[in-house]
């Protein structure tokens, strides 16, 4: 380790699948999700969080030679499953995000037409914080929380509006 940096720790907190999430209306939603279908629909994505690195998603659609219609870009994660819910826009997320706010929104979630690798939610810290109490208890309990969420948590509160096929 050089002069100034400081040891950093990343445990896994938890791993999800991918799903996509639209609009209850959207043609898509009572219709078979092809790969095709997905891929020529117009998507919301987050902004990339370092010009280095693509996204999960366009990561491993790239590998394949293959892409998809990002047509809206937002600068945050929570603000993305907004659009779907009046618009033609597909998002693609982690199952348990997805979940909720089909929950609270008018949203229909449906498995992707391709095998994603799954999406990985780690906490991260500096060496300088690892021995402060007030910071153990916040990662102790982000921990037990995550290790309570299991697929399907959220699912019997949303009930029709979720859907696990591909059709």
């Amino acid at each position: 380790m050089g002069a100034g940096q400081l040891a950093q720790h990343l445990p896994l907190l938890l791993e999800d699948e991918l799903v996509c999430v639209m609009s209850r209306r959207h043609p898509l939603a009572a219709a078979e999700l092809t790969l095709d279908s997905y891929l020529a629909a117009p998507h919301v994505v987050p902004a990339r969080y370092s010009m280095a690195q693509r996204g999960v998603v366009e990561t491993f659609l790239a590998s394949r030679r293959l892409a998809r219609d990002a047509r809206v870009v937002v600068p945050y994660f929570e603000v993305a499953p907004h659009l779907p819910a009046d618009s033609d826009l597909l998002f693609t997320t982690a199952r348990h995000f997805a979940e909720h706010f089909a929950c609270h929104l008018p949203l229909t979630v449906k498995a992707l037409p391709i095998e994603f690798p799954t999406m990985r939610f780690y906490q991260l810290w500096h060496e300088r914080s690892h021995q402060q109490a007030s910071h153990r208890r916040l990662r102790s309990l982000l921990m037990r929380a995550a290790q309570r969420l299991k697929p399907g948590d959220v699912a019997g509160q949303a009930g029709s509006r979720l859907t696990g096929g591909t059709g």
